[in-house]
């Protein structure tokens, strides 16, 4: 504390040569202060430590790659694992919560090893792809035509696409089945 007194002193310019019966006075001043310091810090209480309160738990279960998937990978469910997270409060991005939804389905970008899907990082599987040929099917009643025409389009099973009759030159739409054709309908 004297050290720390004089240091004070000289810094704020105070230290002038003193007394002999003024240093006195200040050093038994200090030196009462120090031993009431100490005293003080012998009879106090002992500080209770701080103990931590458990947070509320806020873990849940989300799938991750267990590999790096890219873009146009077809996400299996070998590439998944279940990794447990806690939630911030001011965590708020959509990612996927089922294996389920994300086993089939299409990467559309790169998807690092251990780190939650982002909804939109993932597509289903293009059946009919632009530029190639595609059965096409019309069933009116018993009547069943079929044909090929060129897709103008990607598509999902269920998408509406638009494709080309090669013979014709017709722009017609239909729905894209799970085999891999279109279905048309009569107008």
């Amino acid at each position: 504390m004297r050290t720390i007194l004089a240091a004070l002193a000289v810094l704020a310019g105070l230290a002038i040569p003193l007394s002999p019966a003024v240093a006195q006075s200040i050093s038994s001043r200090v030196a009462a202060a120090e031993a009431a310091e100490a005293a003080a810090a012998k009879n106090a209480p002992p500080v209770p430590a701080r103990v931590a309160q458990p947070l509320p738990s806020n873990d849940f279960t989300l799938p991750v790659p267990v590999v790096p998937i890219y873009a146009g990978d077809m996400i299996t469910d070998s590439m998944l694992a279940d990794r447990v997270f806690t939630a911030a409060p001011n965590d708020r991005v959509a990612v996927v919560t089922s294996r389920q939804a994300l086993l089939g389905k299409v990467a559309k970008r790169s998807l690092p090893a251990g780190a939650p899907i982002a909804i939109n990082a993932f597509a289903d599987p293009k059946v009919v792809s632009r530029g190639s040929l595609a059965p096409v099917v019309l069933q009116e009643g018993g009547l069943t035509i079929s044909g090929f025409a060129m897709a103008l389009e990607n598509g999902s099973v269920g998408n509406i696409v638009r494709l080309k009759n090669t013979d014709s030159g017709l722009t017609i739409a239909g729905t894209v089945q799970a085999d891999g054709s279109v279905r048309v309908s009569a107008q």
